[in-house]
């Protein structure tokens, strides 16, 4: 199915009710989910990051998508191309807040993640993205913003990590696939690792990013991909048209889509 324009908000009552119970919820949760965090942060001496914090961390996940109303589907296929822990770079198409709900959710062994800088600043959420050790870029310099990739890429590569990020960059306005940035080729080539492509079905219908609420539906995660690690050849040319091939992969499978 193609995709289409973004749902146009609505104002109604009950779109006003599930604002107030969905904030609600998630502030309530959050507040006891990043304090919880930090005590067993503390007393495991950060050793639980890996471990009972990423359970923890699921749990959160799953019962802010519970509290949603939104059903999440993982494929087989997906499932068993994350279930061992393994350097390798995690893709996916950007369109939603849910992306911040199902990630954790299905949040995989040695799973990390690349986030924005500003989101180091959102009380609570900020503290418990630093507490589980994810890597804040400064988008707007670009030469900050590299030297933050490569130590992630380090961290990959020597601690054997799933780094997830986006390509666009950015959450898509309108539902459409943006252009890609080149952070996660870069990312492949500095670790030596492989990129795991998942392309996200049903967000931006879901949770549309201009709207401030989240309707009950099904939002679907498969694997669209697996990129051999761009190290045998780092040359610009290389790395932009691993972009381009990547993207051209993704926009098939969201036509596809029906």
């Amino acid at each position: 199915m193609a995709q289409t324009e973004a749902t146009p908000r609505q104002f109604t009552l009950w779109g006003v009710v599930l604002w107030i119970w969905q904030h609600l919820a998630f502030w309530v949760g959050t507040l006891l989910f990043v304090p919880s965090l930090l005590i067993v942060m503390t007393l495991s001496l950060g050793r639980a990051r890996y471990t009972l914090a990423r359970t923890m961390l699921r749990f959160w996940g799953r019962a802010n998508l519970y509290m949603l109303g939104c059903d999440m589907v993982v494929t087989p296929r997906l499932a068993a191309a994350l279930a061992t822990r393994e350097p390798r770079i995690v893709t996916f198409n950007h369109t939603s807040t849910l992306d911040m709900f199902f990630f954790p959710a299905m949040w995989s062994p040695g799973m990390t993640v690349v986030a924005k800088r500003e989101m180091a600043w959102l009380p609570l959420v900020g503290l418990g993205c630093w507490l589980m050790g994810f890597h804040f870029v400064n988008r707007t310099n670009p030469t900050t913003a590299r030297a933050s990739m490569k130590r992630a890429a380090e961290a990959v590569r020597h601690n054997k990590l799933s780094l997830l990020m986006s390509p666009e960059g950015t959450r898509s306005k309108t539902g459409h696939l943006q252009r890609f940035r080149l952070g996660a080729f870069h990312a492949s080539v500095d670790a030596d690792a492989p990129i795991v492509a998942i392309v996200v079905y049903g967000t931006d219908k879901v949770w549309p990013r201009d709207w401030t609420y989240c309707r009950p539906g099904t939002v679907t995660l498969d694997l669209l991909t697996v990129m051999p690690s761009g190290a045998s050849d780092p040359s610009s040319e290389a790395i932009h048209q691993r972009a381009d091939d990547l993207r051209a992969a993704y926009q098939a499978a969201l036509n596809d889509f029906g």
